[in-house]
């Protein structure tokens, strides 16, 4: 996917959390970008879809340096909204520069489905 659809779904899910999102946490999510998406279907021995491996390449897109740790959590969502799978990578004390480029690796585990129809990626960031 492009990172214009990235930046739209972060956006867009902002609210969907658990809780309030601070200021803070609404900025982070605006400026970390994610690109070179790769997604891989992991699958039991019936051929049934049990996981999804994910790797994508997370910028800091801010004028400044993030010197606080954030974690990014990765959720995948059912059509209703119900989260299927969630995973988190943290950022820890290591400032992100000024247009940094890390790639992150994250595996996500879920009950044994057949497909991923309706499934939607979805990224949030906040800080610790």
């Amino acid at each position: 996917m492009s990172r214009f659809v990235f930046s739209l779904l972060i956006c867009a899910l902002l609210g969907c959390g658990n809780g309030a999102i601070s200021p803070e946490d609404e900025f982070l999510s605006q400026v970390m970008e994610l690109t070179n998406l790769g997604k891989t279907e992991l699958r039991n021995a019936d051929g049934l879809i049990v996981g999804v491996d994910v790797s994508v390449d997370v910028i800091n897109t801010a004028p400044v340096s993030i010197e606080a740790p954030f974690v990014m959590t990765w959720r995948l969502r059912l059509a209703n909204g119900d989260v299927l799978a969630l995973a988190n990578h943290r950022f820890g004390e290591d400032a992100f520069g000024v247009s940094e480029r890390r790639r992150v690796h994250l595996v996500l585990a879920f009950p044994a489905r057949v497909d991923l129809e309706g499934i939607q990626d979805a990224a949030t960031f906040e800080f610790e």
